[in-house]
Parts: structure tokens; sequence; C-alpha cells
């Protein structure tokens, strides 16, 4: 069971960030790893915007 935190930052996650994620699924391992390293990059960056400082 998810909790409030966890349920408010799904639903703040951008479309864009979810499309990102839904293409790391991928039968490339390569390609996979790559995606991952870049949707974690993703979530850094917006995590950052949103909480600044």
């Amino acid at each position: 069971m998810a909790t409030n935190s966890e349920l408010s930052l799904t639903q703040a996650i951008p479309t864009d960030l979810l499309k990102a994620m839904k293409q790391c699924v991928n039968p490339n391992v390569v390609n996979g790893l790559l995606c991952e390293l870049h949707t974690l990059a993703l979530i850094k960056n917006e995590l950052a915007t949103s909480f600044p400082g």
C-alpha cells in the first residue's frame, strides 16, 4: 500500500517522464540500461525543479 507522499509523487510525474519509463521495457539489455539512466536523470531534474534547494 502506497503512502500519501508516494501517491502524490506518482501523480506529479509528467507525461513525458512516464513515456520515457514505458520505453524502457526493451528486450535489448544495453538499451534498457541506458534508458534507465536517462529516466533517472529525468527524475533527478524533475525533483530539482519541484523542490529547489
